[in-house]
């Protein structure tokens, strides 16, 4: 089955619902805190865009639209907040970092992820 960017963005937010799996900074990071990337199987923490990126494994098979998921957020997070996608993680709080992505998954309903 061939996941939608609504059940992307919904994934990857509930990787980083616990504030203790977000981090700023970078895509990912490990236990120790060190930067990895957002598919190793040492990741523990992810930022917004890095939790997209996790979905990657998922494309491997075939689930999952991870290039127009993240041209969705982009595009959204440019509209709504004014900011890039990265810039908005690393400046703001969790909470607002959360809010948005379910403000995006309530936008993305009805979106062909073939438009993007």
């Amino acid at each position: 089955m061939r996941l939608g960017i609504t059940d992307t963005l919904q994934k990857a937010r509930d990787l980083i619902a616990d504030p203790d799996k977000w981090c700023v900074g970078t895509l990912a990071m490990d236990e120790q805190g060190a930067p990895t990337t957002p598919y190793s199987p040492v990741a523990t923490r992810w930022c917004l865009v890095g939790s997209i990126e996790k979905q990657i494994s998922d494309v491997f098979l075939g689930i999952g639209p991870v290039i127009p998921t993240l041209k969705f957020a982009t595009s959204y997070i440019k509209k709504e907040a004014r900011s890039y996608i990265a810039e908005f993680n690393d400046r703001n709080t969790h909470e607002t970092v959360i809010a948005m992505m379910d403000e995006m998954i309530e936008a993305s309903k009805g979106i062909n992820d073939e438009d993007y």
